[in-house]
């Protein structure tokens, strides 16, 4: 409870109840036995000081003083609001043209409403809310036919099921920067996969890899690298990859920009990320084996290597790549104000095609980029005719596999 952590930060030990990660109640566990504050030295709890609690003089316990002290209040619109202001103007004295990223609680938990904002109070706004799939980060298993709908509090059985609703929660996100931001746009300022996964699955296979074991090697994995090593990196994290990939597929449903989480140089298979066991970096340096190789150390990578587009020359009505087979298909309309004097750029990995690709357009010409040999990549240039107002490209394997 929020008087709880603010006794055990004061240096009380507190009974807490604790559950299993599929939400049963477990034993309570006595917590801060040492009886260690968290303030410094010559200062106190500021919700003390508040008046919210006190100790009591003849216990010396702490109690409860002014449990209404929260009471009738909008977290976003009363507190979280005000914080955003004095914040964006300390920064634009310095950085005038600061864009100023919004994120409060994320919106499944039902936390916080997300409040109206005025884009003249507060200009140059991005909804940078976080998106996790929550019950994957939770429990810690990837189940591809199973869910939890936190906002409904109800399970999703069924892989269509659940990537309806990924895309339904990220759709309401989304709404919150048109509707609640007066039109801004939406940045996913987190989202990722722990590699705990199912019993640290990833990390036997790896130990096992160090002790000369040879794993076995998946279909998929073949067909994404020629080396053995990558061959056995990529299935030793093949549920990783699965699941990695079903968090990206609801991103590009809803055409979002997003910024993974997270990239650690330090990462460590004992401490993960380096915070509180947190454990989603995809890279590692304890895969690191060749500086020649821009894949080495990569965790996931056939799910977040992939052709997304960079530039549209025009409005996107919609962008996928669907990783079994290689096709990915961008659809956008173009005006005769936006025109066609730059074209559409679209990042194309040769991870996905090892035997090549096919490059089919509804209209107009492409060409291609140089091809980037240290990045294993080639940009696609596409110029769309401005004789037709919806266009249509398509990556595809060569030789389908």
């Amino acid at each position: 409870t929020p008087f709880g952590s603010m006794k055990l930060s004061s240096g009380f030990t507190c009974n807490i109840k604790t559950y299993s990660k599929i939400g049963t109640r477990n034993l309570s566990v006595e917590i801060n036995k040492k009886k260690v504050s968290a303030w410094k030295e010559g200062y106190s709890c500021v919700w003390k000081s508040q008046g919210i609690w006190d100790i009591d003089q003849k216990t010396g316990n702490p109690i409860l003083k002014n449990p209404l002290y929260f009471a009738n209040a909008d977290f976003g619109k009363d507190f979280y609001l005000p914080f955003v202001k004095k914040f964006q103007e300390s920064i634009r004295r310095v950085f005038p043209k600061a864009v100023m990223f919004i994120e409060l609680p994320p919106d499944q938990l039902n936390i916080a409403d997300f409040p109206m904002i005025d884009r003249n109070e507060f200009p140059n706004c991005v909804n940078a809310s976080h998106w996790y799939d929550g019950f994957t980060l939770f429990i810690g298993r990837f189940q591809r036919r199973l869910n939890f709908d936190v906002g409904k509090g109800k399970l999703v059985l069924g892989s269509k099921q659940v990537d309806e609703m990924m895309s339904s929660q990220l759709k309401e996100i989304k709404d919150f920067g048109s509707e609640r931001m007066e039109g801004s746009p939406t940045l996913i300022g987190e989202c990722g996969i722990p590699f705990t996964l199912n019993d640290n699955i990833g990390y036997k296979g790896i130990y096992k890899m160090s002790r000369g074991v040879r794993v076995s090697i998946s279909s998929r994995a073949k067909m994404w690298a020629a080396s053995s090593h990558h061959q056995q990196i990529f299935s030793v994290f093949d549920r990783h990859i699965r699941a990695m990939n079903t968090t990206i597929k609801a991103l590009e449903s809803n055409n979002l920009s997003y910024t993974l989480w997270n990239y650690c140089a330090t990462h460590t298979s004992k401490y993960g990320d380096g915070w509180n066991l947190e454990d989603l970096s995809i890279y590692s340096p304890q895969l690191f084996i060749d500086k020649t190789d821009s894949y080495s150390g990569g965790r996931a990578l056939p799910a977040i290597i992939r052709p997304f587009s960079v530039r549209v020359s025009g409005i996107p009505v919609s962008s996928r790549f669907r990783i079994s087979t290689g096709v990915f298909q961008l659809v956008f309309e173009s005006t005769a104000e936006i025109g066609n004097q730059n074209p559409t750029e679209i990042f194309l990995p040769f991870l996905h095609y090892p035997n090549g690709y096919e490059i089919l357009v509804s209209d107009g010409t492409f060409r291609e980029s140089e091809w980037d040999n240290q990045n294993k990549s080639v940009l696609v240039l596409y110029t769309h005719s401005q004789e037709v107002t919806k266009h249509t490209l398509t990556i595809q394997r060569k030789d389908p596999l």
